[in-house]
């Protein structure tokens, strides 16, 4: 066995970092490994010493520091000028917050912070003084719904999908009355907009509890990457982010942050109207567990944050929930010679539910599976260009687009049908 991954194994904070970008997989393809593929053939060495590993915690530490300074030199030397923020962290006096313009650190302590303009988002902020834990995930007799997933940074084509299809009026503001608004995970990583995207659902999310709406945003499986470390997937422009400001990215979103409390009170999956809405799916396999979405909600906000993933790894209990067939990283849907008709409604069935809507895997437009009992909504928005927003009202769903048509929803057929 390669001993470097039994020593990575063992490790966490920084190491446990490094260790993911070592070990896991690279390929585009599969890009979004789980760690549980990566250490299913481990098997632990009990040889290992603990004089080893002092000195490869030693090393790692030199090699972060080395990381780091050599980011500090990239900035000064690139030709990228990045403004990015703010990061807002609580404090025993009120609030500090970081934020960048041109590559150059701009702090500032608050009393509070109430309809307040940074530089670098298009709108003002006004933090709310705690976060109100999550403890309802059902909802009936709404209105309507629309649902959009995998938005990765790609605040302008929210933007855009928001205001053709009426979310929001032209002043960014809460356009949907007494609608939900469901976001089904993955806002971080990939694209370059990420922090005004988490700032405005946060805004937003207040807008419309006001107007007796609801926004839901709902957990995807790279904020869990990166709240447990796994950076390997942010654009280049945080790392220059983070080399300016002195911390790890997902320190950025700690305990004490404002955006980093606030993920933490989201749930994996709500339901809506006979209809549950999570990231990647319930597979067949976690649902004979007999865990329930209350279940799942409760264990990824109490056990999974902030967790090495070695430590998750131990626990068969979160297994079940990290790994390929877990809520946040499932594709079997899309599996026709392995999950069926039959297996969609003994799915719905077991949940309580008449459908299903998931993103994570990507699709040209929002599609259909098993005459409408599962609904596919990751229409490619991460790429920049395209995108669809799901909507539901008087029990009938369809497509908006980025012209604000309303456009009937095709049923999914693989390649080669």
């Amino acid at each position: 066995m390669n001993r470097s991954r039994y020593i990575y194994q063992r490790e966490n904070g920084l190491t446990d970092l490094l260790r993911r970008s070592f070990v896991c997989c690279q390929d585009e393809k599969h890009s979004e490994c789980r760690y549980s593929r990566v250490f299913s053939t481990m098997r632990t060495d009990k040889r290992s010493s603990k004089k080893r590993s002092n000195y490869f915690h030693f090393g790692i530490y030199i090699l972060i520091l080395c990381l780091m300074l050599q980011f500090d030199t990239s900035v000064a030397q690139s030709n990228l000028m990045v403004t990015d923020g703010p990061y807002i962290d609580r404090t025993d006096k009120g609030y500090m917050a970081s934020w960048v313009i041109n590559n150059k650190l701009k702090k500032k302590s608050f009393d509070k912070i109430a309809n307040k303009s940074f530089s670098p988002l298009p709108f003002p902020i006004t933090v709310r003084e705690k976060e109100t834990p999550i403890h309802d995930y059902h909802f009936e007799d709404v209105s309507k719904i629309a649902a959009i997933s995998d938005l990765h940074g790609q605040y302008n084509v929210m933007i855009k999908l928001f205001k053709s299809n009426k979310i929001i009026d032209d002043n960014l503001a809460w356009n949907f009355g007494e609608g939900h608004l469901v976001i089904t995970g993955d806002v971080l990583d990939r694209g370059d907009q990420v922090t005004e995207i988490l700032w405005f659902l946060y805004q937003l999310e207040q807008q419309a509890e006001d107007a007796g709406g609801k926004v839901h945003m709902l957990l995807g499986n790279h904020e869990l990457m990166v709240m447990t470390g796994d950076v390997r997937y942010i654009h280049k422009k945080y790392r220059y982010t983070t080399a300016v400001v002195k911390r790890m990215y997902q320190d950025l979103f700690g305990e004490t942050s404002v955006l980093g409390n606030w993920l933490r009170t989201k749930p994996v999956s709500v339901t809506i109207n006979g209809i549950a809405f999570l990231h990647a799916g319930f597979s067949k396999e976690l649902l004979e567990t007999g865990v329930t979405i209350d279940q799942v909600n409760t264990t990824f906000s109490k056990q999974l944050f902030d967790v090495p993933g070695g430590e998750i790894l131990q626990d068969s209990t979160m297994i079940d929930l990290y790994a390929d067939k877990g809520p946040l990283w499932y594709r079997g849907y899309l599996d026709m010679e392995n999950f069926t008709k039959d297996d969609a409604s003994d799915v719905l069935k077991t949940l309580g539910v008449e459908h299903v809507v998931v993103g994570h895997s990507s699709m040209q437009s929002i599609v259909s599976l098993f005459d409408n009992r599962i609904f596919m909504i990751d229409s490619s928005i991460k790429f920049g260009k395209t995108g669809e927003i799901l909507l539901w009202e008087d029990s009938k769903f369809s497509r908006g687009t980025l012209l604000g048509e309303t456009i009937s929803i095709q049923a999914y057929k693989p390649a080669g049908s």
